[in-house]
């Protein structure tokens, strides 16, 4: 069975195996129990797991986020999804440390994007950031 293929029967939440990857209808794997790709929370809800394993991994996270891209999408580590599989309980333990105001400005906008906020202001967020930072000067 093709990638696209397993992928689709997990959209339809039906358990099937393909050479590489495989799903039990609710969470879909590449090679293993080892890398769960992503989870339904529900209807339009996916927890995705955004971590880098190998090459081939990469290829299969991107044949399911072609199918999900119009879902909202929280973005998690293998940990954090592994913990959602085993308890039923979701929680983001991703720490986010920008280096750079550029750095955290592109975190803000993926955070607006996720939302389905189109309109993103970027100049006062960089002012409001500025200024909090220029405050906390010793």
């Amino acid at each position: 069975m093709k990638h696209t293929e397993v992928v689709n029967e997990w959209i339809c939440g039906r358990k099937t195996t393909g050479s590489r990857m495989f799903t039990d209808g609710e969470v879909i794997y590449s090679y293993g129990e080892h890398f769960p790709i992503a989870v339904f929370l529900n209807g339009d809800e996916v927890l995705y797991n955004d971590e880098k394993y190998s090459s081939s991994t990469s290829k299969h996270q991107e044949y399911v986020l072609r199918v999900i891209r119009n879902r909202k999408i929280f973005y998690c580590t293998t940990h954090e999804i592994k913990k959602y599989i085993n308890t039923g309980k979701v929680v983001i333990e991703t720490v986010i440390q920008p280096q750079t105001m550029n750095e955290l400005n592109e975190i803000i906008k993926t955070y607006f994007k996720s939302q389905g906020i189109k309109r993103y202001p970027e100049k006062k967020i960089k002012q409001f950031f500025v200024s909090k930072l220029t405050s906390l000067k010793v």
